[in-house]
């Protein structure tokens, strides 16, 4: 225990004087520097163009791709009346050296920056939107799919569906909740906590109308019941009735829940509803749609970081806008605006190698926007972003070195210090298991059952992808035992963790390391330290988290390069 100590005090103490030495992050709030970067060699092929952004709502950018640096020649790509300083040209370029330069329509060129494709840039060249609109079914519904065989290849019976069934039979017994009340459920001491415990029951109020409308409406997926649809539409119709600018417009996660429960009772609930409350749906979810669409617009595609967006509205706003096509005139602009944003920003706080800047909690708001939006992507255009994307491959690999089965994580976020890993994580690592065969994946899962034994169809996070998935596969054989080296480095988000031992995680002793890009944004986790800690087999815990400026060359993921 000397030597630990001691190991300890030294790795903090060399990390503290790194600490103190270092420099202002080199990113800020918005991206201030081109990508591509100029000299660089594109990490993907097709390569997403990045610049800074202007501020204006009027604003549109210009595009020029080339062979040529004189932008005249017949490989020139030229790109109009984009909204957002971003551009993703969803096919692959040919090897060599490209130039490319942007500017806001009708002002002065940008220099121009050149970039090398080599035969390293990985293969990415995902589908246009349009591709992806012209797939989307005119049948409902189109968020909470089936296997392709139906209802009838599931199994009533599975621990999923049961839990499911249990929880929605519960929501129905509460009732409908009738008015958009979010009154504080303690008393507050003073001004400062009342203002947040009123926000708190804001969010709690979302939380509680789309938990709802997601477990009946799942339910009846599972086993159409008229008591689930009447339930659903009942509480859809509710919230479209209340003022869409009042007390859940002052929370975005409140606004989105409610947005997306009403979008997720209209889509599951299509053809057993009357043309009227379509019709009232239709209009209320239009409205909050229309207000997240117009306040991301030049704006969350250079920002570094917009953690709510991410962890949960960029996932409801992608679902209510498919849900809606072909029923508002401007849900397929709002969808073709979240698929770009998805597909060239993913994963906006990892890279290459796996890794995770914000942190072991709230890596779990992420979850479920991580696995939804890519398994639309698969149904309606067949490109299957989870197995081609190397970071879905290797993710597993900072789970397990960071907040490995039967431990506390690495520390580094907010509360992070006290954060075991839980259930989500099993579940995670079960469907991606699944979806990429990735060992890594079926290691950690059997490991977590092994020493903590969780029941994961109380699970909520990925259930019904779970319950679906679990279709498609036979039970899992059991796992071999990969090769995990003493330390593993991820570069993209500078992070590194040292094992003694994976295999005995009641012997096992961790030092964790940080050095992260960008400072403390949204979550601070950003300080240099180092975490040297005795594994432990139970325990509770708390938050995590970061931010990570998503690189696009090897340049800025592998700087030796």
């Amino acid at each position: 225990m000397i030597n630990r100590i001691f190991l300890g005090g030294l790795m903090i103490g060399l990390l503290t004087t790194i600490a103190r030495a270092q420099p202002s992050a080199p990113h800020g709030m918005f991206l201030r520097q081109p990508v591509p970067a100029d000299g660089s060699v594109a990490a993907f092929n097709a390569p997403v163009l990045r610049w800074p952004y202007q501020k204006g709502k009027s604003i549109r950018y210009e595009v020029e791709l080339s062979r040529d640096s004189t932008f005249q020649d017949t490989s020139t790509i030229r790109v109009r009346d984009l909204p957002g300083a971003i551009w993703h040209p969803h096919r692959a370029i040919s090897q060599g050296r490209w130039f490319w330069r942007h500017r806001v329509s009708g002002k002065t060129w940008s220099a121009p920056l050149r970039f090398q494709v080599t035969s390293s840039s990985i293969p990415n060249a995902l589908p246009a939107s349009s591709k992806f609109l012209k797939g989307v079914s005119t049948t409902h519904p189109r968020i909470l799919r089936l296997p392709d065989a139906g209802r009838g290849k599931l199994r009533l019976t599975d621990p999923l569906a049961v839990a499911i069934f249990s929880e929605a039979d519960s929501i129905i017994r509460v009732g409908i909740i009738p008015r958009d009340s979010a009154a504080p459920l303690r008393q507050a001491k003073d001004p400062a906590q009342l203002k947040k415990l009123r926000q708190d029951a804001v969010v709690y109020l979302g939380e509680r109308l789309l938990t709802g409308i997601t477990l009946v409406s799942q339910a009846d997926r599972l086993r159409s019941d008229e008591r689930y649809r009447n339930f659903a539409v009942g509480q859809a119709l509710v919230i479209a009735g209340w003022d869409a600018d009042g007390v859940t417009e002052s929370s975005d996660f409140a606004d989105g829940a409610c947005m997306y429960a009403m979008a997720l009772a209209f889509d599951s609930f299509h053809d057993r509803m009357n043309p009227a409350e379509r019709d009232s749906l239709v209009r209320a979810i239009g409205h909050r749609a229309a207000r997240f669409h117009a306040a991301w617009v030049n704006n969350i595609e250079s920002k570094v970081l917009s953690g709510h967006v991410w962890q949960y509205i960029l996932n409801e706003f992608f679902h209510t806008s498919l849900a809606l096509v072909g029923h508002h005139p401007e849900a397929g602009t709002w969808l073709s605006y979240a698929y770009e944003l998805f597909t060239a920003r993913m994963p906006v706080l990892g890279g290459i190698d796996g890794g995770w800047s914000e942190g072991a909690h709230y890596f779990t708001m992420n979850m479920d926007m991580l696995v939804d939006i890519p398994e639309q992507i698969r149904r309606f255009t067949g490109f299957d972003l989870i197995r081609q994307h190397p970071w879905y491959r290797e993710q597993g690999w900072w789970m397990t070195y960071h907040i490995p089965p039967g431990s506390m994580s690495d520390g580094y976020g907010d509360n992070a210090e006290e954060y075991v890993a839980r259930p989500a994580y099993a579940a995670f690592a079960e469907y991606m298991s699944r979806r990429n065969g990735a060992p890594i994946y079926d290691w950690y899962l059997q490991k977590f059952r092994k020493i903590q034994g969780d029941d994961l169809a109380k699970e909520h996070i990925l259930r019904w992808q779970r319950l679906i998935e679990g279709t498609n596969v036979s039970a899992p054989k059991k796992p071999e035992m990969p090769v995990l080296p003493m330390m593993r480095v991820s570069r993209d988000v500078g992070l590194a963790a040292v094992h003694s031992d994976h295999k005995a995680p009641s012997k096992d002793v961790m030092v964790a390391f940080r050095s992260g890009p960008i400072g403390a944004l949204q979550h601070p986790g950003g300080r240099a330290s180092a975490l040297l800690s005795d594994r432990l087999q139970s325990g509770d815990g708390r938050s995590a988290p970061g931010g990570m400026e998503q690189a696009h060359t090897l340049s800025e993921w592998h700087p030796d390069r």
